[in-house]
């Protein structure tokens, strides 16, 4: 395996429905490109990437060209990945491995008698035993390893850096969309310090709601289908089985949340129809749903519909996000 990374390049992750936009803008920049598989891109660029489409992205700091993948090109692997990480940070710096196989029919976890667990765990028991500090759970640093079936790629990230989101799964969330709505709150530092109450659309089956109570909010949850179960004590969630059209409340809120699925334009019109019961200044985070590539024109039509009533628009496709993008904004 031959290091020729001679320039700075950037591995990139991003769901296909938004690699039209995410191509586009590239071409913009003028930065080179060469797509890895149905997800990864390689970027070369003199300037760093950003984008509201991206899933991830890292600086390439080691790439191979492959032919052929073997155990012991993975044995020499382990010792450059060792390597990687000893001249990057001391002993007592906690950090984890990450590591992910991006397979085909003919390059996978069968052919190469190896999963990437299995690889995390062989790089990290060698460095424990010299004295390295793994932790899973609260890493300063995450080592990142890629392997592909011609390109093997390694960079690592700091979680010190705001741009760098790692929410770490709990037994206790109740679902996917819990983790959106906490890394939103990270995204775009929304400060939930003044948020005493708030109104969850869409909210079965009540993450984005548990998130909330956990911040000790008061949720009104309005879903006609079931809320997980784990709920019924939470005294901070009151469930309305009931459309979003049919809430009729004097109440003011001091954020809305919306992960209901459903056309994005629609999503947008209850929104706006609700807007009376949010407090001025007050936060609003939606999903985004796309059914198809064409991102801009969704994102464009919602802020369009939205702007009579909110302002301070900002938009991210998240690590937990699929085909959405979600969106912070405040009430005007």
């Amino acid at each position: 395996m031959r290091n020729n990374n001679a320039e700075p390049e950037y591995l990139a992750r991003l769901a296909p429905v938004f690699q039209h936009e995410f191509i586009k803008q590239l071409k913009h920049l003028d930065c080179r490109y060469r797509k890895l598989n149905k997800y990864y891109f390689l970027i070369s660029s003199k300037r760093s990437i950003k984008s509201i489409f991206l899933h991830s992205i890292f600086r390439v700091k080691m790439k191979f060209e492959v032919s052929g993948f073997t155990k012991k090109r993975i044995n020499d692997l382990s010792e450059l990945m060792q390597d990687f990480v000893k001249k990057s940070i001391n002993k007592k710096t906690p950090f984890k491995i990450s590591c992910s196989i991006s397979g085909t029919q003919t390059f996978n976890t069968n052919t190469i008698g190896m999963n990437a667990k299995d690889i995390e765990v062989a790089i990290g028991t060698k460095l424990e035993l010299q004295g390295y500090k793994i932790d899973l759970l609260k890493p300063k640093y995450i080592f990142i390893l890629n392997i592909f079936n011609t390109v093997i790629i390694a960079g690592k990230v700091d979680l010190k850096n705001p741009a760098a989101i790692n929410i770490i799964e709990k037994p206790e969330d109740i679902s996917r969309a819990q983790l959106k709505l906490r890394e939103a709150i990270l995204y775009f530092k929304i400060d939930l310090s003044g948020v005493r109450n708030a109104l969850d659309l869409g909210a079965a089956p009540g993450g984005f709601s548990k998130e909330l109570s956990m911040h000790r909010i008061k949720v009104i949850a309005v879903d006609t289908a079931d809320l997980d179960k784990r709920l019924e004590k939470d005294r901070n969630i009151t469930h309305l089985r009931i459309k979003a059209a049919e809430i009729n409340s004097g109440q003011v809120f001091d954020m809305i949340t919306n992960d209901m699925n459903i056309d994005p334009a629609e999503s947008a019109q209850v929104m706006l129809s609700l807007s009376n019961l949010l407090r001025t200044n007050g936060s609003a985070v939606m999903t985004i749903k796309c059914p198809s590539r064409n991102i801009a024109d969704y994102i464009k039509n919602t802020k369009k519909i939205l702007s009579a009533k909110y302002t301070k628009f900002r938009f991210q496709h998240l690590p937990h996000n699929r085909m959405e993008i979600t969106m912070f904004m405040l009430k005007k």
